[in-house]
């Protein structure tokens, strides 16, 4: 909350890009401060547009394939024919720019209206999802075991560090995207409010979707093996990393939508869609100081 009330605080006083508003709030010393940020935000927007492509891709998958996979085995094999075949990841990651950059060329106007479509449709994707992981069996388990704390590492500071640098992520502080945004602010909007209202509604988005995602997770991984353990369980999702909770939930909607094409081609076209908000917010920033 205070990273963003800073970049709040400076974008309204400045009204400039983030390279002249670090100059102008902070010293002709500190124009380096905002540029190692814009260049920052530059990869982080080519992670985000990889990420689109992969959705893209799976969007494809959804109309070719009469199923989905319903194992992790078969998930892999369709993630590893698209990572073999330079044509798609190349493709995908052209469309996914395009994509970002249809709504870039409209300037902040077309971004809000964006936004205003998107970020619904994606909350919509994430109650609806919410809703229906908690129904699934063993669904439990995976609750209690979201929240059952390991006291001991909390004296770890790798914990703390991590915690922050996610929450700084998901909200985009420290990116300079909010100060961005707050060159637009007048001087009545409360930029206090804002920097309350952000993290918490962060936080809470984020709070419903670990519950989503370990109560599916936990429900189809039991499911299919019923002697796994927690442990088991836990130690797929750390080996797999990322791409280990898009193949799973890639497994499990194949499961939950077999043989109902109309819906896997609904859920994957919104997720294609829905993602490019994050990606907006970052290119916006890191177009601003060209201007």
């Amino acid at each position: 909350m205070p990273v963003i009330l800073v970049e709040y605080a400076i974008g309204r006083f400045t009204k400039n890009s983030p390279l002249l508003s670090y100059r102008k709030f902070m010293g002709n010393y500190f124009v380096w401060l905002g540029g190692w940020i814009v260049v920052t935000a530059f990869f982080i927007s080519a992670y985000y547009s990889v990420i689109i492509g992969w959705c893209i891709y799976y969007f494809f998958i959804s109309i070719a394939f009469k199923e989905l996979p319903t194992t992790e085995r078969a998930g892999m094999e369709i993630f590893d024919q698209f990572s073999l075949q330079p044509q798609w990841p190349v493709t995908c990651q052209i469309a996914a720019i395009v994509l970002t950059g249809a709504f870039l060329f409209g300037g902040v106007k077309w971004i809000e209206r964006a936004n205003l479509v998107l970020v619904p449709l994606l909350l919509l994707i994430l109650i609806f999802t919410f809703g229906w992981s908690l129904t699934r069996p063993y669904s439990e388990v995976g609750i209690k075991f979201l929240f059952t704390p390991t006291w001991e590492s909390f004296t770890q500071p790798s914990l703390w560090i991590a915690a922050a640098s996610q929450n700084a992520f998901d909200t985009g502080a420290g990116l300079s995207v909010l100060l961005t945004y707050a060159t637009y602010m007048g001087r009545s909007a409360s930029i206090t409010k804002y920097s309350l209202f952000i993290p918490m509604m962060n936080n809470l988005v984020s709070l419903y979707a670990s519950i989503t995602i370990f109560s599916t997770v936990f429900s189809t991984l039991i499911g299919e093996d019923g002697a796994m353990t927690r442990s088991a369980i836990l130690q797929i999702m750390q080996k797999s990393g990322p791409g280990s909770t898009g193949l799973t939930f890639t497994c499990t909607i194949g499961i939950s939508l077999r043989c109902r094409p109309i819906r896997r081609f609904r859920f994957f076209g919104i997720s294609c869609i829905s993602p490019t908000k994050m990606l907006h917010r970052v290119k916006n920033m890191e177009t601003e100081p060209l201007v």
